[in-house]
């Protein structure tokens, strides 16, 4: 288990989220996420993400606009 103590760790955890289609508001719960055919993650899955969520807060000014970047540029590129 990688743990995140820079922000260049965050935004790699991120982006790698992001990319795998499996990304969610970095301030939800990922207990909480989930698509019509159920849970998006396993309740290990959801605490080990809240745990790196925990963390990139504490290295990350503002995670949700960092994300909200990610989404502006692959939207360009599509």
């Amino acid at each position: 288990m990688v743990h995140i103590h820079r922000e260049d760790q965050a935004k790699e955890f991120l982006d790698k989220l992001y990319e795998a289609g499996l990304m969610y508001h970095p301030e939800s719960d990922a207990h909480d996420i989930c698509t019509i055919e159920g849970p998006c993650f396993t309740i290990d899955e959801a605490d080990l993400l809240n745990e790196r969520m925990d963390e990139v807060f504490k290295v990350m000014e503002d995670p949700c606009e960092y994300v909200l970047e990610l989404i502006r540029k692959y939207d360009e590129y599509e």
